[in-house]
C-alpha cells in the first residue's frame, strides 16, 4: 500500500499501458482518475477497479483540449481532495514520413502526445503544490533518441516529451 491516500491521474487509461499503470497504482492504495477519450472502455475500467475496492473515476478527456484538461483536473481534485501523481501516458501515432504526413495528422499527434503532457502538467502542478508536492511521470519512447522509418510526428512528439521533462524538472523539481 505504498500509495495509500495518494491521488493519481493516468491519461490514456482505458487500455494498454495506461490501464496497467492505473491498476498497479490502485492496488497499491492510490485513488485513480482515469482520463481517456474512449468513454466505453474507460467506464468499464473504472467499474472493474471498483470491484477490486479501488476508488476510481473516469473522466472523458481529450488531453489536447485545454478546457477538457482543466475539467478533468478539477473533477479529480473535487472528488478526492487533491492531486499527488500524474502519469502522462496518452498517445496516438501516424506511421508516415515527414513528407507524407498531413498538417492535420501532425497536429493530432503533437497535440495528444506533447501538448497533452504539457497541459496536464500545467494544471496538475498547482494542485500538487497545494498538497506539498507530487510526482509526474511522462511516458516517452526510445523513438525520442533512435527511431525507425515513417514515424516523423511520433518521434518528434516523444523527443519533445523528453525535453519537456528535463525542463519541468529544473523548474519544479
Amino acid at each position: 500500500m505504498r500509495l495509500k491516500d495518494k491521488v493519481a491521474i493516468v491519461t490514456g487509461a482505458s487500455q494498454g499501458i495506461g490501464e496497467g499503470i492505473a491498476r498497479t497504482f490502485g492496488r497499491n492504495g492510490a485513488k485513480i482518475v482515469l482520463a481517456d477519450v474512449n468513454e466505453e472502455l474507460g467506464t468499464k475500467v473504472a467499474e472493474q477497479l471498483a470491484q477490486e475496492d479501488i476508488e476510481a473515476i473516469f473522466v472523458k478527456t481529450d488531453v489536447s483540449q485545454e478546457d477538457q484538461v482543466i475539467a478533468m483536473i478539477q473533477a479529480g481534485a473535487d472528488k478526492f481532495g487533491g492531486i499527488d501523481l500524474l502519469v502522462n501516458n496518452a498517445a496516438v501515432n501516424v506511421r508516415k514520413s515527414a513528407k507524407d504526413t498531413s498538417l492535420e495528422e501532425w497536429q493530432k499527434v503533437i497535440g495528444v502526445n506533447l501538448t497533452g503532457a504539457f497541459l496536464c502538467s500545467k494544471y496538475a502542478i498547482p494542485e500538487m503544490e497545494k498538497r506539498g508536492g507530487g510526482a509526474i511521470v511522462n511516458i516517452a519512447s526510445w523513438h525520442a533518441e533512435k527511431t525507425i522509418t515513417r514515424l516523423a510526428a511520433y518521434a518528434a512528439s516523444k523527443g519533445g516529451i523528453t525535453a519537456l521533462t528535463r525542463q519541468m524538472s529544473l523548474d519544479c523539481g
